[in-house]
């Protein structure tokens, strides 16, 4: 099982990417960096893919204001 402090990291650059302005971050940017997360991610073996999943779902309550998006975000990411 992964440490949750890693889980809400990878959620919060997550979080991050998917909802930080445009005078934050460029969008163009934002979109290639979650891409680049993703594609990483999905290269993980599938124990390692279900692990995450199941890491990332067990924090959903940790943000109330972001259960959707963290909710559906092993899909996002493509490793569930």
């Amino acid at each position: 099982m992964f440490d949750p402090q890693v889980m809400k990291a990878l959620i919060d650059i997550a979080i991050f990417l998917e909802f930080s302005d445009d005078r934050i971050i460029d969008p163009d940017a934002a979109v290639s960096a979650l891409e680049d997360l993703a594609a990483n991610l999905q290269m993980a073996t599938p124990e390692t893919r279900a692990e995450l999943t199941q890491g990332i779902r067990s924090l959903v309550g940790s943000y109330p204001d972001r259960v959707e998006f963290v909710s559906d975000l092993p899909e996002t990411l493509g490793i569930a």
